[in-house]
């Protein structure tokens, strides 16, 4: 971005580029990844390590989302689950010098909603997204203008928020260049 808006203080397209990119924002997230041993009872309501499951969290509570992202593999060695935070949550810890011990609250907090193993990982990772999720998209495919044909901006946050969006954007982008490039 800095990049772009000292181009933008000489180029009036860029310029409207910039302020489009302006418009997009972004919620941050904190993100733990754990691996459980192989042997757990249940994971949830019976389910095992090969089939999947993913839970919404309560507008009130600090997980947006866990999942079994374990069943994404054809042969799991061991459970994986996925947690993001809420924005809320997310918004608070960003900065904080610690994130594992964020990552242990997310865990003991899942493990009191869901499954008490949640808490007892065997690894776990921790990641902080000060970026992770789109909150006010561009609204439109591709970040692109006429009188400059080869700067193409694409990806999530075009339109959609999600993989899918990313991949279409990238592909609209892609057709893009095509039409301009020999």
């Amino acid at each position: 971005m800095a990049l772009l808006e000292t181009a933008a203080q000489q180029d009036d397209v860029i310029k409207a580029m910039v302020q489009q990119l302006q418009a997009v924002t972004f919620e941050a997230v904190v993100t733990v990844m754990a691996g459980y041993d192989p042997i757990q009872p249940t994971l949830l309501t019976g389910q095992t390590g090969k089939n999947g499951w993913m839970v919404d969290g309560a507008e009130s509570s600090p997980l947006r989302w866990v999942a079994l992202d374990s069943s994404k593999r054809t042969d799991p060695q061991e459970p994986v689950v996925v947690l993001h935070s809420s924005a809320a949550f997310a918004s608070k810890v960003i900065d904080h010098a610690e994130p594992a011990a964020t990552g242990r609250e997310l865990l003991m907090k899942a493990a009191q909603n869901l499954a008490p193993w949640l808490n007892n990982p065997a690894w776990m990772q921790v990641h902080r997204w000060r970026y992770g999720f789109v909150s006010q998209s561009l609204a439109q495919p591709l970040l692109h203008h006429p009188e400059l044909p080869t700067l193409v901006g694409c990806g999530d946050w075009c339109q959609g928020g999600n993989v899918e969006g990313a991949i279409a954007s990238g592909y609209r982008a892609a057709a893009t260049l095509a039409q301009i490039l020999p």
